[in-house]
């Protein structure tokens, strides 16, 4: 039977352990599949949903760890389109936030000149 990794426990792994885990874990699954095929043993389709989701975890692992190492290679440098931050695409397009606040010279003149206006009354 097959048990699940955690994806803690795999993040704690090197990337020679977890291709060896990967190996193992599709072995398994070949396994269960020929055992399915041949209706011997009490295989369920848990078993092979199980094994398949552990080498689904495995490979999210690796590909987290190669995205995180190649981050840090671009540190400081232009970033790739598929390493940035994904946020939504309006946040993306937005103005950066030491652009909000400039004014152009006619909305500083026009600001200093004509301030807001005060009323005694509220509305």
């Amino acid at each position: 039977m097959s048990q699940q990794n955690s994806a803690k426990a795999l993040r704690s792994l090197d990337k020679d352990q977890l291709q060896k885990e990967l190996e193992i874990a599709k072995k398994e699954l070949a396994r269960f599949r020929v055992s399915k095929v041949a209706g011997t043993g009490t295989l369920g389709v848990h078993d092979i949903l199980t094994a398949r989701k552990n080498i689904a975890r495995i490979n999210t692992v690796i590909t987290q760890n190669i995205r995180a190492s190649t981050r840090k290679a671009f540190l400081g440098k232009r970033m790739p389109h598929d390493l940035r931050a994904k946020k939504t695409r309006a946040i993306r397009r937005a103005l950066p936030a030491h652009l909000k606040e400039k004014k152009t010279l006619r909305a500083q003149k026009k600001a200093a000149h004509f301030g807001q206006r005060l009323y005694a009354l509220k509305a």
